[in-house]
């Protein structure tokens, strides 16, 4: 995912000289000008404040909601599913086609049958592991990893991996899974904003909610809940942009 915005910004460099870009900046607050300014909009950010008189917010909802009241269309009230991730690192995939493993057995979603789907992001591009090394993405749901939750509201990691493990060599059972070695338990309580189950679903169609004059929304949230969505929502907000400049 680190290569996306390093591909941007590359490619902003290169497509005009003199642009201004900004990065390890963080935005606070982005509030309408008054007075001659008036139409404006003021950037309040960690380093120098910009003034702009167009503006793109792409973030989560409630971020976006946070920065300019209304821009996050309302997901202050969406739910924000949650989700659990373990990395491996191991020499020789069981799966060689750069495809995504889904867990499509009846039992699934409990503490003995952790995992939701899987993939070896290695297989796509080589540039995810080291030489002589693959890696595995294991996906865990929220409401699954709420299971190995101890009191003190951190994950039990000793017990996911095992059951993860576990789990993984009724697919896998000539695969050495034990000589896996474990690089790292994540647990993202903001994942990806609902898709169902909520008034303001994420939805492909993208939705307009009166967003203030000169802001326009990117993001999963006016899009599907995917990384594909986001995209999308992307060069939707970048061509309304150039419609209102």
């Amino acid at each position: 995912m680190g290569a996306v915005p390093r591909l941007l910004e590359k490619d902003l460099r290169n497509w005009r000289q003199g642009m201004e870009l900004s990065t390890g900046t963080k935005v606070t607050r982005v509030k309408p000008m008054q007075g001659e300014d008036e139409g404006n909009w003021l950037i309040e950010t960690t380093g120098d404040n910009i003034k702009a008189g167009q503006i793109v917010v792409a973030t989560e909802g409630p971020a976006a909601n946070k920065l300019v009241e209304g821009a996050g269309g309302g997901t202050e009230g969406t739910p924000q599913r949650s989700v659990g991730c373990v990395y491996y690192s191991l020499r020789n995939p069981p799966v060689t086609d750069p495809i995504l493993i889904l867990n499509g057995c009846q039992e699934k979603g409990t503490a003995e049958k952790p995992v939701n789907n899987m993939c070896f992001p290695s297989v796509v591009s080589e540039t995810y592991a080291p030489p002589g090394k693959h890696l595995a993405s294991v996906t865990i749901l929220g409401p699954t990893m709420d299971l190995f939750r101890r009191d003190d509201e951190k994950i039990d990691e000793e017990k996911l991996d095992h059951a993860v493990r576990s789990h993984l060599k009724c697919w896998f059972p000539d695969s050495g899974i034990n000589n896996w070695e474990t690089l790292k338990v994540y647990d993202i309580p903001n994942a990806q904003p609902a898709q169902y189950g909520c008034k303001t679903p994420a939805n492909g169609k993208g939705r307009d909610f009166g967003a203030p004059n000169g802001v326009v929304v990117a993001g999963d949230h006016v899009g599907s809940a995917t990384l594909n969505g986001a995209f999308e929502s992307g060069v939707r907000a970048g061509k309304e942009a150039i419609k209102q400049l």
